[in-house]
């Protein structure tokens, strides 16, 4: 499982894994329309894909922006917040839409339905086209750490570690575009707050959780996004060789040929900065003064 920071790399780790052939990886198609249970047999030819691709196309018209902030695809992975979202307590609807007493509510849930339902929804998935593991991602995996590790007890977990100066001015980025798409007005400075305090609350919350052997040291490793995108293949290797997980050249070569195929920015730079969200430097900086020096400083 990768988590932590959004806007850390973690998609990009994400694809690279996803190249894998004995990885599982839910592709977007999948998730958007599960039943019936996809099968190896027509899993690359599923009417579904062309079906997937046709929303995505509106989507695209609705939200030309977002594909300069994150790639969309009905082939590529596809996050777990779509998977979480059918039970209704997902970070998918605070993204999307202002609703603070949503997001008020949704914190003070008992988490755990929701990761039993995510279960389901997997073996769903696998039932007729299992892989030799999963490979999932998403950001909001990090503030329930506890839950993700009492419904899969065996989860190793990749952390992905980023400045957060420019982690919340990207990620407030995102949810503005998106919001801007379904709300008739949408306040920068409002979703800038809302975002770094949500941010460092579920930094607290994953590391008291690390903290607590959830999961135990032995079966975590933090990334660095500077680290992982100045030498990708390396970060894969490490990643690898901690889990005890073979790799194989096959895979290395798709993930190489993946590097090749996918260069940053191609459909424009997504261009963001603290101040477009009334936000400071300086007390951005010293709000997460503990987490840098731990993770961000060697």
């Amino acid at each position: 499982m990768i988590t932590g920071l959004p806007r850390s790399g973690s998609t990009l780790l994400h694809g690279l894994l996803a190249q894998d052939p004995a990885n599982r990886v839910p592709q977007t198609w999948e998730t958007l329309r599960p039943s019936p249970p996809p099968d190896c047999l027509t899993y690359d030819r599923d009417p579904r894909i062309a079906s997937a691709e046709r929303d995505l196309r509106w989507f695209d018209r609705l939200v030309p922006e977002f594909k300069k902030i994150h790639a969309v695809g009905a082939r590529l992975p596809e996050e777990c917040v779509p998977l979480l979202s059918h039970s209704f307590i997902s970070s998918q609807f605070c993204i999307m839409y202002g609703v603070p007493s949503y997001l008020n509510w949704m914190r003070a849930q008992d988490l755990r339905p929701a990761y039993e339902l995510h279960r389901r929804f997997l073996q769903q998935l696998q039932w007729r086209c299992p892989g030799d593991r999963w490979v999932l991602k998403a950001p909001s995996h990090l503030p329930a750490l506890r839950e993700l590790c009492s419904v899969y007890p065996d989860v190793s977990l990749i952390m992905t570690h980023r400045e957060p100066l420019e982690v919340l001015a990207s990620e407030a980025s995102l949810h503005t575009v998106l919001r801007q798409a379904f709300s008739d007005a949408v306040d920068p400075a409002l979703v800038g707050r809302e975002v770094t305090e949500l941010t460092a609350d579920e930094i607290r919350a994953g590391l008291e959780a690390r903290a607590d052997g959830h999961p135990p040291p032995e079966r975590v490793l933090d990334v660095r996004y500077l680290d992982l995108v100045r030498d990708p293949m390396a970060t894969i290797r490490r990643i690898y060789l901690r889990f005890g997980v073979p790799l194989t050249a096959d895979a290395e070569a798709r993930m190489r040929r993946y590097l090749a195929d996918s260069p940053k920015d191609r459909h424009g730079a997504h261009v963001y900065s603290l101040t477009a969200f009334g936000l400071s430097q300086d007390e951005e900086r010293e709000r997460y003064r503990a987490y840098r020096e731990r993770f961000l400083m060697a």
